[in-house]
């Protein structure tokens, strides 16, 4: 198979495996116990810089290097803040059908604050 039809059936394994994650418990998986043991052995956070520019932006994590995620364009917190998530899921392998929003929030999120584009922000495991 060709780069492109990798990448068409993984996009629709994500699509259809999403709206039934509900069905699957992550807590209970080998691979999302090895990402929260990971982070635990850490200190429990993930610690990202996040830089916006004026085409852009960039989130890299200080914990571990090697994560990282951007985007083009004007975003949000919102959209920045999912897809830092998908990067940590991405990074430990966890798959979509797991990859709950929910279970990782960032530090933000726990404090309900609204955090400015630009800056450090932690993330770790929902109560």
């Amino acid at each position: 198979m060709d780069t492109g039809t990798i990448k068409l059936m993984r996009g629709l394994i994500y699509n259809l495996a999403k709206p039934v994650s509900f069905l699957f418990d992550a807590a209970k998986d080998s691979r999302f116990l090895a990402m929260q043991k990971s982070i635990q052995e850490r200190g429990g956070l993930l610690r990202f810089n996040i830089s916006v520019y004026e085409d852009g932006w960039q989130a890299e994590c200080l914990t571990i290097p090697g994560i990282q995620t951007g985007g083009t364009g004007k975003s949000t917190m919102e959209e920045i803040d999912a897809q830092v998530k998908d990067a940590i899921y991405t990074a430990f392998g966890i798959p979509p059908y797991l990859a709950s929003k929910q279970l990782i929030r960032s530090l933000e999120e726990h404090l309900n604050e609204q955090p400015e584009l630009s800056g450090s922000f932690s993330y770790g495991f929902a109560n």
